[in-house]
């Protein structure tokens, strides 16, 4: 990518880029841009759904670890999932006055907590050595399962890019609500 960067450096490269750099004869170039315009936008909806239908299971799976006579459905993390993005839905067209103070308030007590949260981990956690953490190394074949490393290791990113995937979403939200003009160039 950072090579079809340096060669064409435009705004909305991959649209472009899929238009540009599409195999002759399997259609137009323009119509390869605009797959990859709406596969795009389809991810983007996908990412912005992936936190809440975490949340939705995780209360679910709360609920089977306490209640011993609950059986769990498929369908019930679905409906906690909308349940969960019915909070926000309701705030945005019914709490837009308060809507700034709440944003606030979760900002306050996410940082908080992230600070509880890091202390209770350095003081209660177990240590291992520094032999184990430097010079030991496990590949996702002994400890995940999966036949292939490179499967392990993509699934083994998720976890790590997931929570980036909402700072992402919202910065992309940010920057299409701002106006474009000629003066703000």
């Amino acid at each position: 990518m950072a090579e079809m960067a340096s060669i064409n450096p435009t705004v909305g490269a991959q649209y472009r880029w899929s238009a540009l750099y599409a195999p002759k004869g399997f259609g137009s170039p323009a119509f390869w841009g605009l797959i990859q315009g709406w596969i795009t936008v389809f991810g983007w909806m996908a990412v912005v759904a992936s936190p809440a239908f975490l949340v939705g299971t995780l209360a679910q799976g709360l609920i089977v670890l306490n209640k011993e006579d609950y059986v769990p459905q498929n369908w019930h993390g679905t409906l906690l999932t909308w349940a969960l993005l019915a909070i926000p839905a309701f705030c945005n067209i019914f709490a837009r006055k308060v809507l700034s103070t709440i944003e606030i308030v979760g900002g306050i007590t996410h940082t908080v907590f992230w600070i509880v949260w890091v202390v209770v981990l350095l003081t209660m956690a177990r240590r291992s050595s520094l032999e184990y953490v430097f010079s030991e190394t496990y590949s996702g074949l002994e400890f995940g399962g999966w036949s292939n490393q490179g499967v392990s290791w993509c699934v083994g990113l998720l976890t790590a890019a997931f929570p980036l995937s909402g700072m992402w979403t919202r910065s992309l939200f940010e920057l299409s609500t701002f106006p474009l003009t000629r003066d703000s160039l």
